[in-house]
């Protein structure tokens, strides 16, 4: 089980500057909370302020470019991926490891487990169409509105050093 201590150790999302003029789109296990650290030190070197985040952290493209309106048009967007293999064994590890912290998801931790392998994980609805507790497996959800990518660069996670000197 993870304690809040442990849990303490996450960074604080930052997933839009107004001043710095860039839109994080989130996406689970892809890197997220190390590029949250990273532009948290950004902020911190610039002595920038931290505003209150205006949607869930892990809000897809289309929703945050509606609660952002025409701050969207002015960023630059930018999102991760991850190959899908890696990214599934990492939503599990995520739900066995991690979720039980979050005491609304404590059945679905507990089907998880009963499910007893990653293999009948990776057929249930977990895996299908789910990212840790958020639906819309298929990546393009995420930076997509209907067939159109809606964000200026993906990166990769297994590239993610040289794909992290694009963003910056």
């Amino acid at each position: 089980m993870v304690t809040a201590a442990a849990r303490a150790k996450y960074p604080k999302p930052i997933c839009y500057s107004p001043l710095l003029k860039y839109v994080f789109i989130h996406i689970p296990k892809c890197a997220g909370s190390s590029i949250h650290r990273a532009l948290g030190v950004l902020h911190a070197q610039r002595s920038l302020p931290v505003g209150k985040p205006k949607y869930h952290k892990h809000a897809k493209a289309a929703t945050v470019r509606e609660v952002l309106r025409p701050a969207w048009n002015e960023c630059f967007k930018f999102a991760f991926i991850r190959n899908p293999w890696d990214l599934m064994v990492s939503s599990y590890h995520w739900w066995l490891t991690y979720a039980e912290i979050f005491p609304a998801l404590h059945k679905d931790v507990a089907r998880i487990r009963e499910m007893g392998s990653f293999s009948v994980f990776n057929r249930s609805e977990f895996g299908g169409s789910m990212l840790n507790e958020h639906h819309g497996r298929d990546l393009t959800e995420w930076i997509s509105d209907g067939n159109e990518i809606i964000v200026d660069f993906v990166g990769r996670y297994e590239n993610l050093d040289e794909d992290w000197s694009k963003v910056c």
